[in-house]
């Protein structure tokens, strides 16, 4: 059986699920933050959850490339042939009759630094572009490192120019507040205080 839009949905709805958001969440135009990374491509954030979106574009035959950028290291195969397991899991839970082999996966972790946890400058430096231009936060140790592999890959024309990019954000921002020593050091921002 061909995989449609309705179909798939259709099996998604016999499970039963919490809202937890107010949803669909919308799918932003970046204008001045393209502008900033050289206006070569189209920058577009998406907030939700990553989950399913290789199943999704397989299943649907859709012309999309996706990357994923891994929070912590880890041997590559494994981490491709676990998100394979996850995804094909949920392909059989949905009654598809598409599955993923490990191969098929981009997922990276070029981006992670010295660990998960550890901020780095250039996810700091992605982070604090989006906010400056756009008004959008990410967390330090985790969606600003993937940023900033979305940032490198435009920068380097592995991402060609023409492109339109959907940057899915995963959440995270009350990290920013365990992180704010490095925020406001890497941001050269004065930190008031008010005492009474």
């Amino acid at each position: 059986m061909a995989v449609t839009r309705e179909n798939l949905q259709a099996a998604i709805d016999q499970f039963p699920r919490t809202e937890l958001a107010d949803l669909p969440t919308p799918l932003d135009d970046c204008p001045r933050f393209s502008e900033a990374l050289g206006g070569k491509v189209r920058v577009m954030v998406k907030r939700d959850d990553l989950t399913g979106l290789a199943l999704g574009v397989k299943a649907l035959g859709l012309p999309i490339q996706t990357q994923g950028f891994s929070p912590s290291k880890g041997d590559e195969a494994q981490r491709k042939a676990r998100l394979a397991e996850v995804a094909n899991e949920a392909a059989e839970l949905l009654g598809l009759d598409v599955r993923l082999r490990a191969e098929e996966l981009e997922n990276t972790d070029a981006y992670v630094g010295e660990n998960y946890g550890i901020v780095t400058e250039a996810g700091l430096n992605a982070l604090h572009l989006l906010a400056r231009t756009e008004g959008i936060l990410l967390d330090p140790v985790y969606t600003s490192k993937a940023m900033s592999g979305v940032i490198d890959r435009i920068r380097t024309g592995e991402i060609p120019e023409g492109s339109t990019v959907v940057y899915v954000h995963t959440g995270g921002n009350p990290a920013l507040f365990a992180y704010a020593p490095e925020l406001i050091s890497h941001g050269d921002y004065r930190q008031n205080l008010v005492t009474s």
